[in-house]
């Protein structure tokens, strides 16, 4: 796992909290990052290159502008992003936990 990457997308205070917590926590709370993110991800028309460009030039998160650049031009699912961004914060083991979340949400939260 790599906290670096993980504190640099969260806020300040919950970095700062997070200094002296135990692996356990890490996990969960990078595992929760990721379908977060994934979330923001599953929300914008992946296949469409002008919304991947507005998208990258305001996205605030190092992770997702990291990531992004990377992923097909066409529709994304679950299974598209879970891999890249477990890859990206080294939470090897996770994928399947993220993409099975990210695939029970309701579609009003995919289509934000």
């Amino acid at each position: 796992m790599n906290r670096a990457r993980i504190t640099e997308n969260l806020p300040p205070a919950v970095a700062t909290w997070l200094a002296d917590a135990g692996p356990e926590l890490w996990d969960a709370v990078a595992r929760e990052l990721c379908v977060r993110l994934g979330r923001q991800l599953l929300g914008l028309e992946g296949w469409n290159r002008p919304a991947r460009a507005r998208f990258l030039a305001t996205c605030p998160s190092p992770a997702l502008r990291a990531i992004l650049p990377g992923l097909p031009v066409r529709q994304w699912g679950a299974n598209t992003v879970a891999g890249p961004l477990c890859a990206h914060f080294e939470l090897f083991g996770a994928q399947d936990d993220v993409r099975r979340r990210l695939g029970n949400l309701p579609k009003s939260d995919r289509a934000a």
